[in-house]
């Protein structure tokens, strides 16, 4: 319930919330939320495809690698929301994948702890391996990763391909 509720609710709106109130700047505060609906209803919609995936484990220590491999998507996704609303630029190419890590790496960990607390509470009692937190980390970070390299991959083709177009 949770899962496919309570946090696409939050991915809907929280993000959105935040920037536009919580953590506001004067570029931020001029975002709508139609500008923000691509982004968040994505990460949403994202998450709960990724719950109802089947569950692949590739090795004993983690069954939960697809759904934090997802996360990390997800988390790219409001990487690039946070990019449009603060107008972040990023002079050096390296600069943005940086702070990707860094934004994943926190969502990850937000999460590990959102699940350590829902287990220590009971309210969410999982088996967990004592190795699953790592690999669950190892899966945000390869997830954002990918979703990264795939943006930059659809963006650069379609550059290239309007450049010619118009030459």
């Amino acid at each position: 319930m949770i899962y496919y509720v309570v946090i696409p609710t939050l991915l809907t709106f929280a993000p959105w919330l935040v920037v536009r109130y919580m953590l506001a700047t004067k570029e931020s505060r001029s975002v709508t939320y139609r500008q923000a609906i691509p982004y968040l209803w994505t990460a949403a919609v994202l998450w709960v495809v990724a719950l109802s995936l089947p569950v692949v484990p590739i090795n004993n220590q983690t069954e939960s690698f697809g759904i934090h491999f997802t996360g990390g998507i997800v988390a790219c996704i409001l990487f690039y929301f946070a990019a449009k609303a603060y107008g972040w630029r990023f002079s050096i190419w390296w600069y943005a994948p940086v702070v990707l890590y860094f934004f994943a790496s926190g969502l990850g960990v937000a999460n590990e702890l959102f699940e350590l607390f829902l287990n220590q509470t009971g309210i969410v009692v999982a088996d967990v391996h004592q190795n699953d937190t790592w690999w669950d980390l190892t899966a945000n970070t390869l997830g954002a990763a990918t979703a990264f390299l795939c943006s930059k991959s659809v963006r650069y083709l379609t550059e290239t391909r309007q450049t010619k177009t118009v030459k």
